[in-house]
């Protein structure tokens, strides 16, 4: 992690007013280039200036941890040397951010706290032997510097500075502050109806200013109890019907446009001397919730007029539309009508003699409006004179789903059947062709055809033939 605006700092006086020539082990040098930030909270709020005196941090492993953590400071109008040392005066901590080192003292006893920033490359690095304990993790590691001649004054506006106790005490009702108490005097805070004090959390973070801290909480019968009222028309039962819950609450929950505020009764007046950033005064209606609302109109009436103009023209315009695809739905639900009007329901099969060979063709067509989802089974059987002595495929087709295909027929020899997965839409039709040999055969003997459609269709048809001299 590297940061720009750190980097900057170590070409300019910051964080301190002027640059001064400080003293470090191996010399003197700027100390523009060592410090890229400083900041202080103490609650000292007097009109002086904070100097830098020493500076020394050691380690003995590269910074994970400190073994000396030492800061010499005094303020202008005293000139008296404070020194926080880690473990003495002090908590101090090092946390090493990329190429950054930040080091923090905490005062033991006061509220003090210092952060200084540094680059790596600002500290010394010494041998191992050097290492106080001789077996140190990492690299034994020192940033030290001291003033040599001229004072290293922190700038002002680094050092933040708040009270060390309350001075002034006040109460805000709405937008109304009142001072209830100033320097000298006594509060004193005890609970009422239904509420608790107790002392609240500490805070034990090694950073930043220790606070005390009071809880305050409303428990159902704390405090002096709960709070007695008379019985009879001051107490509110229900509100448009609505009950409070256990603890005598009722919730308004105003949504989207409507929210509630409680309303002014007069004012707001200015007020001479604004203290706090309160500016003026108000004084609001007691007892009184307002329901307000947001909502106006979305448009001018004009506009509304036009869209409702366009709007209905659209209207217009679609219902001609939709007229017109009525209109054209009806002619294809005619059409579809004559053309299954016009087609055989279950003239399936054909069969003829080509030269000495066999044509059988079976049509399949869904007549119905609804597509078919189960494959569809064609079987044959051939009855012929004993004389004929089997039946032998020649060829065989499916015409109608695309491509040709050529399946191979099943049991050729017995009930030759073939099997096709398509999903036929509503009126689709496709062909098997099949020829066939009929070994032994002679002129004028008969033979019968049945084709048989199962699964997604159910349909069957015979046909009868004699067989007749070609001349082939």
């Amino acid at each position: 992690m590297d940061f720009d605006f750190l980097s900057s700092n170590l070409y300019i006086a910051y964080p301190f007013r002027d640059s001064v020539i400080v003293s470090r082990p191996d010399g003197d040098v700027d100390i523009d280039s060592l410090v890229a930030a400083i900041r202080v909270y103490t609650y000292d709020q007097r009109n002086a200036d904070l100097y830098l005196d020493e500076v020394d941090v050691r380690s003995s492993d590269g910074f994970s941890t400190l073994d000396t953590a030492k800061l010499e400071l005094h303020w202008s109008d005293d000139g008296v040397t404070f020194v926080l040392e880690d473990g003495v005066t002090a908590t101090a901590r090092v946390v090493v951010y990329g190429t950054w080192v930040v080091v923090t003292w905490r005062h033991s006893t006061e509220d003090f706290v210092f952060h200084i920033v540094f680059p790596s490359d600002a500290a010394d690095e010494e041998s191992s032997s050097s290492s106080p304990s001789g077996s140190s993790s990492g690299p034994y590691v020192t940033f030290r510097l001291w003033k040599k001649d001229d004072d290293i004054l922190i700038l002002a506006s680094l050092v933040k500075q708040g009270p060390k106790k309350i001075k002034n005490v006040y109460t805000k009702q709405g937008s109304t502050l009142t001072k209830v108490a100033g320097p000298g005097e006594e509060f004193s805070i005890q609970p009422g109806f239904n509420m608790e004090i107790a002392q609240g959390s500490a805070d034990d973070e090694d950073t930043g200013r220790k606070l005390t801290r009071v809880a305050i909480n409303a428990v159902p019968g704390a405090g002096l109890g709960k709070y007695l009222i008379c019985s009879g028309d001051e107490y509110l039962f229900t509100l448009n019907g609505v009950g409070p819950d256990d603890n005598g609450n009722l919730k308004l929950g105003p949504e989207e446009c409507y929210w509630l505020d409680i309303p002014v009764k007069s004012g707001p007046t200015p007020i001479q001397n604004p203290d706090h950033n309160i500016a003026s005064v108000a004084t609001l209606e007691s007892n009184q919730v307002r329901l307000r609302n947001a909502c106006g109109p979305c448009c001018s009436c004009e506009d509304y007029l036009k869209a409702y103009d366009h709007l209905r023209d659209i209207w217009n315009r679609a219902k001609l539309v939709a007229a017109r695809i009525n209109s054209i739905r009806g002619e294809y639900a005619s059409l579809v009508e004559q053309i299954a009007a016009n087609q055989p329901q279950d003239d399936i099969l054909f069969i003829s003699q080509v030269g000495n060979q066999l044509t059988v063709q079976v049509s399949v067509w869904n007549d119905s409006t609804e597509p078919t989802t189960d494959s569809i089974t064609i079987t044959l059987v051939f009855n012929y004179p004993d004389t004929v002595t089997g039946q032998n495929v020649v060829q065989s087709v499916v015409a109608g789903l695309g491509d040709p295909r050529f399946p191979v027929v099943q049991d050729p020899d017995t009930d030759p059947y073939i099997e096709v997965d398509d999903e036929l839409r509503a009126y689709q039709v496709f062909w098997w062709n099949t020829v066939w040999d009929l070994p032994g055969i002679d002129v004028d003997d008969e033979l019968t055809v049945t084709a048989t459609l199962s699964g997604g269709l159910e349909k069957s048809e015979t046909e009868e033939l004699t067989w007749a001299d070609l001349g082939g």
